[in-house]
């Protein structure tokens, strides 16, 4: 062979292995530092309650069986146990959304590699392991990641099939389709259909799927969906399980109950949930479609993003991360353009809108972030407990650092402008998940507030907490299970009309029972000096003694 393959191929490694120290860097590193937020604490506290009832086949928040979402998630957070000690912890509940964020990242090479080149396949890669919204879900306690990466996966096997046509690959595409049904919802299934059929109609292909595997691997999926709707214990049982998948897949995207936005919501969604990247995509979109030399690759890729885009467009019920299977595609878009533009095989006319406006856009943004942090204007001052100057300084670097990058390319020096646009990217996310987060931890207060209430030992049947129904957080901190829960304001106050009695409440809820003029406020969650509103603090309370609430 000569030296030079085995030069490149080398190279080619090296920067494999590159490639997954910093994704494990931006995935893995200080995972447990930040406090559950938001919707992380259902499945945080589900699996905690699983793992320390050795109850798995209910999933639960507060001892009340909350079925919404289906089980093999929760499933991948108690496997996480062994490593800490036989807990639940925020790492435990964020290593699985970790894990597959970095799995992502190493899949997409393999189809990029499949599909085109190594230059394109690393430099896609690159791409979506440093894309802002990726990094942050990929830390956090939820499926979204793992539902991405189990569509890119099924959609990686289908492709093996399609070059081999081992059935190996194909029941493997059917069964990661199965599994990862199992992690979110019934879009396992749909997502990397809605993007073959077509593929495979424009190819005029459809027999491909038809063949004698076919209603085996069909049944053998069904029946490994359908296993943990069986075991089901609860009222109603599978009956009542298999309604709420109807509800939240079929109801959802038909006549929506809940998210309700506009239908161009996602036109201009894709812009913010894949920065900084997406400001690219338009031109490595219209780069991709006038390409002269007609590429297998170029259809699937196409495909693959403008199916699922279309798809989540129609739905009736639209979030934004619900765009993260789109990610792994938008990222081959970009990444095919680099590297074209990186080999010299496009001539320079387009050269201006496909990378020199959105880089030098991008590179203006980073720049005003950087005067406003820096120079603090009035709106801003509230926030001044946090290190404004220093973070302006690290956002002024990086709009230095993508100006000289804009500049590279219209030098024609491709290969050293995505280094840089790279690395100063990759450098200004591991700046914030190392600074500003652990920063930012300091003004919240959930969890040091739970911990004093812990520490007060206050008898199961003298502590209770108004409303709060989805609200894991709170009871993972609080460790009981189960914690009583009063809904109505009236059981509220006859409970605490025993003065020995300790109800947790919002502040929001004070009016509900009787106010503060009638409570005693033993602890509060902390109030960050930025916020005003203690509307969703949490506080503990009891009756004054002799006075009846009305």
């Amino acid at each position: 062979m000569p030296p030079t393959t085995n030069r490149s191929r080398n190279t080619e490694r090296f920067l494999v292995l590159l490639l997954v120290l910093l994704a494990a860097l931006l995935y893995l590193h200080n995972l447990g530092v930040r406090s559950l937020w938001g919707s992380e604490g259902r499945w945080a506290e589900i699996a905690r309650e699983m793992h320390e009832t050795s109850d798995y086949r209910v999933p639960r928040i507060n001892g009340t069986p909350y079925r919404d979402k289906p089980l093999l998630s929760y499933y991948m957070i108690t496997a996480m146990t062994p490593v800490t000690g036989g807990k639940v912890t925020e790492w435990t509940a964020r290593l699985p959304s970790a894990l597959a964020a970095l799995a992502a990242v190493l899949l997409l090479y393999l189809l990029g590699r499949h599909l085109y080149d190594p230059t394109t396949a690393l430099i896609s890669a690159f791409l979506l392991a440093t894309s802002f919204y990726l990094i942050y879900w990929g830390r956090a306690a939820s499926a979204d990641v793992i539902t991405m990466t189990g569509v890119l996966l099924s959609l990686l096997f289908f492709l093996y099939y399609e070059k081999s046509s081992h059935p190996l690959w194909f029941y493997l595409f059917f069964l990661s389709m199965a599994a990862n049904s199992l992690t979110k919802g019934l879009l396992g299934f749909v997502l990397p259909l809605v993007v073959i059929v077509p593929y495979l109609a424009i190819r005029k292909e459809g027999g491909r799927l038809r063949n004698r595997h076919l209603l085996p691997v069909v049944l053998l999926s069904l029946g490994v969906y359908f296993l943990p709707f069986l075991i089901d214990p609860g009222p109603g049982g599978a009956g009542r399980s298999l309604y709420l998948v109807f509800r939240e897949n079929i109801v959802r995207f038909f006549a929506p109950f809940d998210h309700k936005e506009p239908i161009y919501f996602y036109f201009y969604e894709i812009f913010l949930v894949f920065a900084p990247w997406a400001l690219f995509l338009p031109g490595a979109i219209r780069h991709l479609c006038r390409k002269r030399e007609k590429r297998q690759g170029n259809l699937f890729v196409l495909l693959y993003f403008s199916a699922l885009f279309l798809f989540f467009t129609l739905s009736g019920s639209r979030r934004s991360y619900y765009l993260l299977p789109l990610f792994p595609a938008a990222a081959l878009f970009v990444g095919k353009m680099w590297s074209d533009r990186i080999a010299q095989r496009e001539e320079r006319g387009p050269l201006g809108t496909e990378v020199i406006l959105p880089g030098g856009v991008l590179a203006l943004i980073f720049a005003t972030a950087a005067a406003l942090l820096l120079f603090r204007p009035e709106f801003l001052q509230p926030y001044e407990v946090f290190s404004l100057k220093l973070h302006g300084t690290a956002v002024l670097l990086s709009a230095v650092g993508l100006t000289a990058g804009t500049v590279l390319f219209i030098r024609r020096k491709g290969t050293a402008a995505v280094v840089i646009f790279l690395l100063v990217i990759g450098a200004g996310e591991i700046y914030y998940n190392e600074v500003v987060v652990p920063e930012m931890e300091t003004y919240r207060g959930l969890r040091p507030f739970c911990k004093k209430v812990n520490a007060m030992k206050i008898p199961r049947e003298r502590l209770a907490v108004l409303h709060q129904w989805r609200q894991g957080n709170l009871y993972f901190y609080l460790k009981q299970i189960p914690i009583r829960r009063i809904e109505q304001p009236k059981e509220a106050r006859v409970f605490l009309s025993d003065p020995e009695n300790r109800l947790i409440v919002e502040g929001k809820d004070f009016r509900e029972i009787g106010g503060r003029d009638n409570l005693r406020i033993l602890l509060s969650e902390a109030l960050p000096p930025f916020k005003k509103d203690d509307g969703e603090r949490f506080f503990l309370v009891s009756g004054n003694q002799g006075v009846t609430i009305q």
